[in-house]
Protein backbone atom coordinates (compact mmCIF):
# COMPACT_ATOMS: atom_id res chain seq x y z
CA UNK A 1 0.00 0.00 0.00
CA UNK A 2 0.97 3.53 -0.50
CA UNK A 3 2.25 4.58 2.89
CA UNK A 4 4.69 7.32 4.81
CA UNK A 5 8.12 6.24 6.20
CA UNK A 6 11.77 7.38 6.47
CA UNK A 7 13.82 8.05 3.33
CA UNK A 8 17.49 9.54 3.16
CA UNK A 9 17.29 13.32 1.90
CA UNK A 10 20.13 14.94 1.45
CA UNK A 11 22.26 13.08 4.64
CA UNK A 12 19.47 13.81 6.60
CA UNK A 13 15.95 11.36 7.42
CA UNK A 14 12.54 12.76 6.21
CA UNK A 15 9.16 11.06 5.93
CA UNK A 16 8.12 10.44 2.59
CA UNK A 17 5.85 8.64 0.03
CA UNK A 18 6.52 5.54 -1.06
CA UNK A 19 5.30 1.84 -0.78
CA UNK A 20 5.38 -0.24 2.91
CA UNK A 21 3.98 -3.36 4.10
CA UNK A 22 1.70 -3.17 7.39
CA UNK A 23 3.71 -6.41 9.41
CA UNK A 24 4.88 -9.38 7.94
CA UNK A 25 3.76 -10.42 4.83
CA UNK A 26 4.35 -8.44 1.48
CA UNK A 27 1.25 -10.09 -0.01
CA UNK A 28 -0.57 -13.12 0.01
CA UNK A 29 -1.38 -15.11 -3.31
CA UNK A 30 -4.42 -17.37 -4.47
CA UNK A 31 -4.21 -19.79 -7.12
CA UNK A 32 -7.62 -20.92 -9.24
CA UNK A 33 -7.98 -24.04 -11.51
CA UNK A 34 -10.44 -27.28 -11.66
CA UNK A 35 -8.46 -28.89 -9.29
CA UNK A 36 -6.14 -28.13 -6.01
CA UNK A 37 -3.12 -29.58 -7.96
CA UNK A 38 -3.93 -26.89 -11.02
CA UNK A 39 -4.23 -24.22 -8.65
CA UNK A 40 -1.26 -24.71 -6.82
CA UNK A 41 0.50 -24.75 -10.29
CA UNK A 42 -0.77 -21.74 -11.20
CA UNK A 43 0.36 -19.79 -7.83
CA UNK A 44 3.95 -21.56 -8.09
CA UNK A 45 4.40 -20.27 -11.66
CA UNK A 46 3.26 -16.46 -10.66
CA UNK A 47 5.69 -16.74 -7.78
CA UNK A 48 8.62 -17.36 -9.96
CA UNK A 49 7.68 -14.16 -11.77
CA UNK A 50 7.44 -12.15 -9.20
CA UNK A 51 10.28 -9.73 -8.02
CA UNK A 52 10.94 -9.32 -4.43
CA UNK A 53 14.34 -7.72 -3.26
CA UNK A 54 16.21 -8.66 0.03
CA UNK A 55 15.98 -12.38 0.01
CA UNK A 56 11.86 -12.89 -0.73
CA UNK A 57 11.01 -16.30 1.29
CA UNK A 58 7.69 -18.57 0.49
CA UNK A 59 6.28 -21.59 1.09
CA UNK A 60 6.93 -24.90 -0.85
CA UNK A 61 3.61 -26.95 0.62
CA UNK A 62 1.15 -24.74 -0.26
CA UNK A 63 -1.62 -27.66 -0.45
CA UNK A 64 0.22 -30.51 0.12
CA UNK A 65 -1.52 -31.39 3.59
CA UNK A 66 -5.05 -31.45 1.96
CA UNK A 67 -4.37 -34.50 -0.14
CA UNK A 68 -4.24 -36.53 2.82
CA UNK A 69 -6.93 -34.37 4.25
CA UNK A 70 -9.24 -34.24 1.69
CA UNK A 71 -10.62 -37.69 1.54
CA UNK A 72 -11.51 -37.20 5.45
CA UNK A 73 -13.36 -33.80 5.05
CA UNK A 74 -14.96 -35.57 1.66
CA UNK A 75 -16.11 -38.62 4.18
CA UNK A 76 -18.17 -36.26 6.81
CA UNK A 77 -19.87 -33.95 3.50
CA UNK A 78 -17.47 -31.14 2.85
CA UNK A 79 -15.69 -30.02 0.00
CA UNK A 80 -17.58 -33.25 -1.96
CA UNK A 81 -17.01 -31.42 -5.44
CA UNK A 82 -13.12 -30.61 -4.66
CA UNK A 83 -10.40 -32.49 -6.40
CA UNK A 84 -7.22 -32.94 -5.08
CA UNK A 85 -5.95 -33.37 -8.75
CA UNK A 86 -7.31 -34.88 -12.41
CA UNK A 87 -6.31 -38.27 -13.21
CA UNK A 88 -3.29 -36.89 -15.77
CA UNK A 89 -2.17 -34.73 -12.58
CA UNK A 90 -0.43 -35.80 -9.33
CA UNK A 91 1.52 -34.11 -6.75
CA UNK A 92 4.71 -36.09 -5.39
CA UNK A 93 4.96 -36.71 -1.82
Amino acid sequence: MLGSAPQKFLKKFVDSPMIVTAGDYVLVMSGTGPDVKSATDSVYRRLDKLVVPNSPMYRTDIGRRLRKQLPLLQAKGYATGMEFSTPLRSLSA
